[in-house]
């Protein structure tokens, strides 16, 4: 499944639970994004705690456990930061396949999750409560012989106990780099800014474009 679908269709799910758009989704949607997988974590699969646990019986759910401020430390070196680009509304209507569907579903899925889109640093930040709140809300729906509360410090033996696995002889893999994740969407970025230009550039003219798109870009970024 291509990323677009995947988010048009989480997308669906997002507005039939939180706006009203639509029923609510139950096995057979879930189905068409999640029949292939063995598992699913993150935004914005956590939103949907209690429908996930009554779809798939058997599952399992592993809630890793973090302090709030580390937390919001990294959300606002990763999330936070290309957020307040100020740029992706513009960059994103000339490019209808990367750019263009990230904006849209960021727009949706940030204020459910977060509360907000850009603001993870300042005292007041509404993601603090959002934080607190999801661990409350998962705790109190899902069963607890289903539930393990994890730090992923603890190691493989603890996660892999809890879901009868055996012990992987490798170390436990870290993925969620805050420079990796910055570097794809400044790629995706590049990629919509450079179809803007080339379009422009023939409405317009090439020299005219370069050097508004030089400009632009300085006030932009």
């Amino acid at each position: 499944m291509s990323p677009r679908t995947s988010l048009a269709l989480w997308g669906e799910a997002l507005r039939a639970k939180f706006h009203g758009e639509g029923p609510a989704w139950g096995r057979a949607e879930f189905d068409k994004l999640l029949g292939d997988y063995d598992g699913v974590s993150d935004v914005p699969c956590n939103l949907f705690t209690e429908e996930l646990i009554a779809a798939y019986p058997d599952a399992k759910v592993v809630l890793q456990t973090r302090d709030v401020e580390p937390w919001l430390r990294s959300m606002d070196n990763t999330a936070g930061a290309i957020n307040r680009w100020r740029s992706w509304e513009t960059v994103a209507a000339w490019d209808p396949s990367l750019a263009g569907p990230f904006v849209r579903f960021r727009d949706l899925v940030c204020p459910i999750a977060f509360r907000t889109i850009r603001d993870f640093s300042s005292p007041q930040t509404p993601a603090r409560q959002a934080f607190a709140d999801h661990y409350a809300h998962v705790r109190s729906v899902v069963p607890k012989d289903r539930l393990l509360e994890y730090k992923v410090q603890d190691g493989w033996g603890p996660l892999c106990a809890f879901l009868g696995e055996e012990v992987p002889d490798e170390p436990m893999p870290h993925v969620n780099d805050a420079e990796q994740f910055v570097f794809a969407h400044a790629l995706m970025w590049w990629l919509a800014f450079g179809k803007m230009v080339g379009k422009v550039s023939l409405m317009v003219g090439v020299p005219a474009v370069g050097v508004a798109a030089a400009v632009w870009w300085r006030r932009a970024r």
